[in-house]
């Protein structure tokens, strides 16, 4: 439980990093529906979406065909000290629990974070914000 628990809080670091980075103080300066999305020439770009009042996704998102594809995805439940994870998606694998699920590759996925540059990009992300109509897009302070 302890490995979970420290393996939870360092993706919360990473994640709060990210959105310091971009304008953000913490995932509760965003409102429900507001997302931030960082792209990148090499990797697929990072989205983190404020879903509810309680819930926060970070995910991959790529278009394919078309379509746009989400591998992989976190769910978190972000009224827990660290976040604790709701629901995964993975290709053809999806979990979800509002209990909380174990999600074997998360240091991994927070160690991709890192490695592909997302932590150290400052400016550039793209704010997408919900609560005008029509929604607002715009880029953090850095790159304006």
């Amino acid at each position: 439980m302890r490995k979970q628990n420290n393996e939870r809080a360092k993706f919360h670091e990473v994640i709060i990093q990210i959105l310091n980075n971009n304008d953000r103080e913490n995932e509760f300066e965003m409102n429900v529906r507001d997302y931030i999305k960082l792209e990148d020439e090499v990797f697929t770009a990072l989205v983190i979406e404020r879903v509810t009042d309680k819930y926060l996704s970070v995910a991959h998102h790529k278009k394919q065909n078309g379509d746009i594809m989400i591998d992989p995805e976190i769910v978190f439940d972000i009224s827990h000290d660290p976040w604790l994870p709701v629901a995964y998606e993975s290709g053809l694998q999806y979990e979800e629990d509002p209990d909380g699920i174990q999600v074997d590759d998360l240091v991994e996925v927070c160690g991709n974070l890192d490695k592909q540059g997302f932590t150290e990009k400052t400016g550039g992300a793209l704010w997408f914000t919900a609560q005008q109509d029509p929604p607002v897009v715009r880029q953090s302070p850095q790159q304006q």
